[in-house]
């Protein structure tokens, strides 16, 4: 089963580290935020891979253990906060080169493939009466699914024809 805190926690820990300041999930009730930071957000948590996955059947005993193995993305939205403009762009651009390339090796050995990082755009917004600059990309990351279930042995068959 797909499991978003401990891809929330892969991700967030070795990125703060890269970009050395604080990533934190958007949307949360807290107080006056420090600048400079990076906020995320799953925009599409779970986006079906193509195909039907790969099956594999193991059998125990007189019954058979069927595991289909799916290949599905979500879609992470990464924003660069800060009151400078230059700022927010040069954070978000870390974070950027370390989904497309730096990151690369860590996200794999943590199940994590990047499939797709989107360009870096302006996301500012108007806060009373001065902007805070943002800056923010997409990112498409690919990961591995597997779900099993026991299926029990067919015991008996009734083999007959039906009278129509």
């Amino acid at each position: 089963m797909l499991d978003l805190l401990e891809i929330r926690k892969a991700v967030v820990s070795e990125l703060s580290s890269h970009v050395n300041t604080r990533v934190e999930m958007n949307n949360q009730k807290a107080s006056k935020k420090e600048y400079p930071f990076l906020g995320y957000q799953f925009t599409s948590p779970y986006i079906e891979g193509d195909g039907y996955g790969i099956y594999t059947k193991e059998t125990s005993g007189d019954d058979v253990e069927v595991t289909r193995t799916t290949f599905p993305r979500l879609t992470l939205s990464m924003t660069a906060y800060d009151m400078d403009p230059n700022e927010s762009f040069t954070l978000a651009k870390k974070a950027h080169a370390w989904f497309s390339f730096q990151g690369y090796d860590y996200l794999k050995r943590n199940g994590l493939v990047v499939t797709e990082t989107g360009s870096i755009e302006n996301r500012d917004t108007l806060i009373a009466d001065d902007y805070e600059r943002r800056n923010g990309f997409d990112v498409q990351l690919r990961t591995t699914e597997q779900l099993s279930m026991m299926l029990p042995a067919i015991e008996t068959v009734q083999i007959g024809r039906s009278e129509e």
